[in-house]
């Protein structure tokens, strides 16, 4: 009993990593997409947290939107952003008290960029 539960184990773990390894999408397929991420922190002139800080992201050059939801920094300043498609993004980062600021990042294949906004007052 032991073994066969192991052998399940040991298949669950596996199979997502060969899944598709080396097969090219059927004709007509849609595209796959490889997705990145952004972690970042928002930070105040003296290096301090901004908490609640609101933060958007948009294509560039601008077209469709990304996300119409307003993703906001945690207690530490700190937010991610997830499951982008590899390209140039914009993020603007708002927060009361503050003047607004933008920056550009890029989202790579499966790789987690990381990125410092400094707001001032």
């Amino acid at each position: 009993m032991m073994r066969a539960l192991m052998r399940v184990a040991v298949v669950a773990l596996l199979l997502p990593t060969l899944h598709g390894c080396g097969d090219d999408p059927p004709p007509g397929a849609p595209n796959t997409v490889h997705n990145g991420s952004v972690m970042g922190l928002v930070v105040d002139d003296s290096r301090k947290p901004v908490v609640g800080a609101a933060v958007s992201i948009s294509l560039v050059p601008p077209g469709e939107a990304v996300s119409s939801a307003v993703l906001r920094s945690d207690k530490a300043g700190k937010f991610v952003l997830s499951d982008l498609a590899t390209g140039d993004y914009v993020l603007e980062v708002d927060a009361k008290g503050f003047r607004s600021q933008t920056q550009k990042v890029a989202a790579e294949d499966h790789k987690m960029k990381s990125v410092t906004i400094p707001l001032y007052r």
